[in-house]
């Protein structure tokens, strides 16, 4: 019966490290994904920011600007809560 009991908990524990290590995997990659993303909304604002200002559109870029990093702002804000 000890046996028994010890072998499945040996099971029970390789199952659990094999969970644990795709559990970890797959938030690194939702992280990761998540920055990324982050940083190509970023990226785009501040572009769009700068096109709009260079072709004479001063108050379009100041508000692609401001939203894009508010809406960023807010996001990350709201993340942690």
């Amino acid at each position: 019966m000890v046996d028994f009991v010890v072998q499945q908990t040996t099971k029970e524990a390789e199952n659990r490290r094999k969970r644990e290590v795709k559990i970890d995997w797959f938030t690194f990659i939702e992280r990761m994904g998540a920055l990324l993303l982050a940083a190509g909304i970023a990226t785009g604002g501040i572009y769009g920011s700068i096109y709009a200002a260079m072709n004479g559109y001063e108050k379009l870029s100041w508000i692609i600007a401001s939203t894009c990093i508010g809406s960023l702002a807010i996001a990350f804000l709201k993340r942690n809560r």
